[in-house]
């Protein structure tokens, strides 16, 4: 990378950041409607119609709120506590449960 190539870099980073805490500021200060009907109200198609005043934050909404959450890791979670969680270890702190469990993951 050139010294050019690493100033044009610098300087849309910093750019950028600014329109990000702006963008960020805008969305936290913005007064919303309350939500009438909450069983109704669909989260990811709100974040598609504020997609252009918020485009960072509707980026990111839309990679979290669309992660799938299928039932076999909740099942396998539960068989691995399971098997961590037994009598010959019955002595082990709820902590310690946790970090076991993280650890096989």
């Amino acid at each position: 990378m050139t010294k050019k190539d690493k100033s044009a870099s610098t300087s849309s980073r910093q750019r950028s950041g600014p329109s990000y805490c702006a963008e960020l500021i805008r969305y936290l200060e913005a007064q919303f409607d309350a939500v009438e009907d909450k069983e109704e109200f669909n989260l990811l198609l709100w974040w598609k119609t504020y997609t252009y005043r918020y485009p960072v934050l509707s980026h990111l909404a839309r990679d979290v709120l669309v992660i799938p959450v299928p039932t076999v890791f909740s099942e396998q979670a539960f068989s691995t506590i399971g098997y961590i969680i037994e009598p010959r270890r019955s002595c082990l702190s709820p902590e310690m449960v946790e970090v076991l469990t993280c650890l096989r993951d």
